[in-house]
């Protein structure tokens, strides 16, 4: 057993001890890395491009995590180093840009691993704005008056009319392939109602308005993507009637 003696003594331990805690404290701390994300934007597409941004939020998760390990905020022209971000292997970079309080670009990258033995990552990046992410070059047919009929993900086009003349081309639209197809040709009508009918899959019922001389429409026009089939009810012929699809 040592024995202390003396108060001189005393307080060469207690600094001894303090040094060993510090020391001890150092070694298990996790100081972490900086990393700069390297920055891919859309090329050619003006509308795509985050620009004009106010801020950007840099943050660092788990993947699969909405929980932040790191997070830091820049001003517009500040570099994007960002500093503590801890060891692992399934980390994912998140990064946000700001007009004002609104946030409008958005991007993030692979998931990287950071490590104490390795040198800091310098992961990719994909940042685009979120508000339009692009211009298509289709250009359906102006229509004046014309029904836009939610159909299996899609839009059917149908009816109404250019300024001059009816517009009797039916055209589908479909948002996940950017693809505009003609699907046949309707009767010209205006006003005229829709409704979803059938379960599998539903057709689109096109049903009343007024041709071009004013006389009630009496045909009904069932429309899918793959074309069109006509009825002759001489009752629908009605002008301003509505359609309500049933289970």
């Amino acid at each position: 057993m040592a024995v202390i003696r003396g108060p001189g003594a005393r307080r060469r331990l207690a600094a001894a001890a303090a040094a060993a805690f510090a020391l001890a404290v150092l070694a298990c701390a996790d100081p972490g890395l900086t990393i700069r994300p390297v920055i891919d934007t859309p090329v050619g597409n003006d509308d795509a491009t985050a620009t004009m941004l106010d801020a950007i939020s840099l943050t660092v998760a788990h993947a699969r995590s909405d929980r932040d390990l790191v997070a830091e905020n820049f001003k517009n022209g500040q570099t994007l180093d960002l500093s503590g971000v801890p060891f692992g292997d399934d980390l994912v970079v998140h990064m946000s840009g700001f007009v004002d309080q609104s946030s409008v670009a958005y991007g993030r990258t692979c998931v990287i691993s950071v490590a104490a033995d390795a040198p800091a990552p310098s992961p990719h990046l994909f940042f685009s704005r979120t508000v339009k992410f692009a211009s298509l070059d289709i250009r359906p047919q102006p229509r004046i008056g014309g029904l836009g009929i939610p159909y299996l993900g899609a839009a059917l086009l149908i009816g109404g009319s250019d300024g001059t003349k009816a517009v009797q081309a039916v055209e589908r639209f479909d948002p996940l392939t950017g693809r505009l197809d003609m699907v046949g040709p309707v009767v010209a009508r205006n006003r005229a109602a829709q409704a979803l009918v059938g379960t599998s899959p539903p057709r689109a019922l096109v049903i009343g308005g007024s041709s071009s001389d004013g006389a009630g429409v009496g045909l009904v026009e069932m429309l899918d993507e793959h074309g069109i089939d006509r009825l002759e009810i001489a009752n629908m012929a009605r002008i301003d009637l509505t359609a309500t699809a049933l289970t």
